[in-house]
C-alpha cells in the first residue's frame, strides 16, 4: 500500500491528544490548578533559591525562611519586607531580589488565575 499522502505527526498527534482530553478527561491527570491567594515568604524564599539567586552571605537567612508561611503585605517596599522579617539579617541585595522575585511570581499567579476563569476555547 502507496502512502503518497503524507500527514505531518506532529499535527495529527496533538489533534488526538486535544480530542482525548476533550471527550475522555478521565484519562488524564487533571491540569494542575493555578496557585490561589496571596504569597508568602516561603514561597519566594524558595523559588529564589531554587533560582540560585541568593547571595552566598545571605544562604543561612534564606534557608531559615522558607519555612514562613506569613503572607505578603500587597504594596512589596523593602522596608516593609524588612520589618515582616526583623529577626533576619539579610544584604540589602538579597531584599531587592526578594522584591523582584515576589513581583514576578505574582504577576505569574495573577495570569494563572485569569487563565483558569477563562473558557477553555478562549485559551491561546
Amino acid at each position: 500500500m502507496s502512502m503518497s499522502h503524507h500527514h505531518p505527526y506532529g499535527v495529527d498527534r496533538a489533534r488526538v491528544l486535544r480530542l482525548l482530553r476533550q471527550h475522555l478527561p478521565s484519562g488524564f491527570e487533571p491540569e494542575p490548578s493555578p496557585a490561589t491567594g496571596p504569597l508568602t515568604i516561603g514561597e519566594v524564599t524558595a523559588r529564589m533559591l531554587a533560582d540560585r539567586v541568593v547571595p552566598t552571605a545571605d544562604r543561612g537567612a534564606a534557608l531559615g525562611m522558607v519555612a514562613l508561611d506569613e503572607a505578603l503585605p500587597p504594596a512589596l517596599r523593602v522596608r516593609d519586607l524588612e520589618a515582616l522579617c526583623p529577626s533576619v539579617v539579610a544584604s540589602p541585595a538579597f531584599w531587592r531580589d526578594f522584591r523582584a522575585t515576589a513581583l514576578g511570581m505574582g504577576l505569574g499567579r495573577a495570569q494563572g488565575a485569569m487563565v483558569a476563569t477563562c473558557p477553555r476555547g478562549a485559551q491561546s
